[in-house]
């Protein structure tokens, strides 16, 4: 009796059930709050995998679109640097990977790794742009020609070996002496006749090569500047004993800092010298490597950059470096006098090492597009200029043409063995379009360089032939 009356009490207790209700009440919203919460837990992650899928699913919709197209587009990664060692281990933590291995070379910076192709190039066991390798004794009858130079002349973006300059530039050469032997009446002999009175007749025929098998070699290297080059020419070109060497370089130059003598691996003094930093790129690298395997990571990647291509900068930097075109060039004309001064130091040496062994040589600026005239630019390369902007613009018009007047001075100041052109100026008549970023050239513009230099090499002292005067 006294439980009944207590518990009567409590229940008629104004009070008491106050705090019943409230408490009833706030079990309620707790239980209503544990449910929301477990349904948003639960549909976070279905939601992830949701979008995963889509983005899976949207992705390859736009690979197929790409691929159907604009499939002839060539394979950015294909051209990009990857670092090794000399045992042939990818150096981690760097932020260049590509498919085109190159390893450190204590005196050229860097090369390229032997042996090593793609759909794109085909590199030889010495590290040149060849199909072939390039015995080291020359065989008789063989007249060799060297290309020296940086992305340009490598053939940067080209699909194929066929497309380069220098493939380009040995075929108008093979065709030239298939040429004269087909038509032997049109062209000068190597001999004189006997007979004096016939001399005038044979010596305004045209001009003759040799009766030889030409074979110009592509020992460009993508990122070199003058100083890479140099040492290249004096440690793997001369062993090859090079009947003729064409340089085309210029813009590298303008963008290297002055402090350096020539591009080495990116970061490389920084891991040296700090092997936390190391651990640390390498970790990095690999933490955005494995985000980058999800759909997701690299749809959003697409949408806040639209373009499927890297950005101009990215595209035109091929060597190893990082920073944008703008802050690679230099900021004021003090800076750009040391950068032209080293320029014209390689470039003076290049022409006495091979002076002395009576190699001719020929320097070519290579081109850029501000040498380009706005009347024979297309609606590509208008686009190009302006994301490249004013600034960077203004920059290279005032500089890059002095690099060129440095190459014109010496190949007046050493006319016996050096010849020079511009490739900067000439990039005006070059068809449209001619640029697929600021020095990177179309198929078609290969072939107008290539028959360029084919005019300019027939020229040489080693490729043209001087009729000899029995008589005398």
């Amino acid at each position: 009796m006294l439980k009944i009356t207590v518990s009567c009490a409590m229940l008629f207790n104004p009070f008491r059930r106050r705090r019943l209700y409230a408490t009833r009440s706030s079990f309620g919203r707790n239980r209503k709050r544990s449910v929301s919460w477990g349904l948003i837990l639960l549909a976070v992650p279905l939601g992830m995998i949701g979008l995963e899928f889509l983005a899976r699913i949207t992705l390859n919709l736009t690979a197929q679109e790409k691929t159907s197209s604009s499939g002839a587009n060539p394979s950015l990664e294909a051209y990009q640097l990857q670092f090794t060692t000399a045992s042939g281990q990818v150096i981690a933590g760097l932020p260049i990977t590509g498919q085109l291995q190159a390893e450190l070379n204590a005196t050229s910076g860097y090369e390229l790794s032997g042996n090593q192709e793609n759909a794109f190039w085909q590199i030889n066991e010495q590290g040149f742009r060849d199909h072939e390798p390039v015995p080291l004794v020359k065989p008789e009858g063989e007249v060799r020609i060297f290309i020296l130079g940086g992305s340009t002349a490598f053939g940067q973006w080209s699909q194929g070996n066929q497309n380069a300059i220098s493939n380009k530039l040995e075929s108008l050469l093979a065709a030239r002496v298939a040429q004269q032997r087909k038509q032997p009446d049109e062209y000068q002999p190597e001999t004189l006749s006997i007979y004096r009175s016939e001399h005038y007749k044979q010596l305004i025929r045209k001009k003759s090569i040799h009766n030889a098998n030409y074979r110009v070699i592509n020992a460009a290297v993508p990122g070199y500047a003058s100083g890479n080059e140099l040492a290249r020419l004096a440690l793997n070109v001369f062993p090859y004993s090079p009947d003729a060497v064409i340089v085309m370089n210029g813009y590298a130059d303008l963008l290297l800092p002055s402090e350096q003598t020539l591009y080495t691996l990116p970061e490389l003094e920084q891991f040296l010298t700090d092997a936390g930093a190391h651990y640390r790129a390498q970790f990095d690298l690999a933490l955005n490597n494995r985000l980058h395997q999800f759909s997701l990571v690299q749809a959003i990647q697409r949408w806040t950059s639209p373009a499927d291509d890297l950005s101009i900068s990215d595209r035109t930097i091929v060597g190893p470096t990082t920073p944008s075109l703008i802050q690679q060039l230099p900021q004021d004309d003090k800076e750009f006098q040391a950068r032209l001064d080293r320029y014209k130091e390689h470039q003076t040496q290049m022409i006495r090492l091979v002076a002395g062994r009576n190699i001719p040589i020929v320097l070519a600026t290579q081109p850029e597009i501000t040498g380009r005239s706005m009347e024979a630019l297309s609606p590509s390369e208008e686009a190009m200029l302006q994301e490249l902007g004013q600034r960077y613009q203004e920059t290279v018009s005032k500089y890059y043409p002095q690099l060129r007047d440095v190459n014109q001075s010496l190949g007046k100041a050493f006319n016996r063995n050096a010849r020079y052109l511009d490739f900067y100026a000439a990039g005006a008549n070059l068809p449209a379009p001619a640029f697929q970023d600021p020095i990177h050239l179309t198929a078609e513009s290969n072939t107008k360089l290539a028959t360029a230099l084919y005019e300019t090499v027939t020229m040489l002292s080693t490729v043209r032939v001087t009729p000899k005067d029995p008589t005398r």
